[in-house]
């Protein structure tokens, strides 16, 4: 799972993240969120993730994208909703440039539906999350 959170890291964030542990980063991000939409601070809720499911080969299957209180979960056909421009994956280094849109329709909840938008360029080592023995 890939994180963006909307504060900048300092170097306990940054030792922490590599250690797979994201308890810490997890509370700033709770101090940190705004859910007054109409706030001038209104950050979405301060986070969001990508999770890409891949197969034995790192090939992606499935992606999970969220925001404070939605998810998108794009698969089989929709996966080109993703808009991969880049992708690679060894277990250990992970590269992806993303660029792409999908529309929530909430109409059935009669409440506004929106576009979900995104632009990722990313490469970076991947570390297991941590877990606890």
């Amino acid at each position: 799972m890939i994180v963006f959170y909307s504060f900048p890291f300092n170097q306990h964030d940054v030792s922490a993240a590599r250690r797979g542990e994201t308890a810490l980063l997890d509370k700033r991000w709770q101090a940190t969120q705004s859910h007054t939409l109409k706030s001038p601070e209104y950050n979405g809720g301060g986070r969001a993730t990508v999770e890409l499911l891949l197969d034995e080969r790192f090939q992606i299957q499935q992606a999970n994208l969220s925001i404070s209180g939605y998810v998108i979960t794009l698969q089989d056909r929709d996966l080109k909703d993703l808009g991969v421009q880049d992708y690679s994956c060894d277990g250990k280094n992970l590269k992806l440039k993303s660029r792409g849109s999908h529309r929530i329709d909430l109409s059935r909840a009669r409440v506004p539906s929106f576009t979900m938008n995104w632009d990722i360029d990313l490469a970076t080592t991947v570390a297991a999350k941590a877990t606890k023995d």
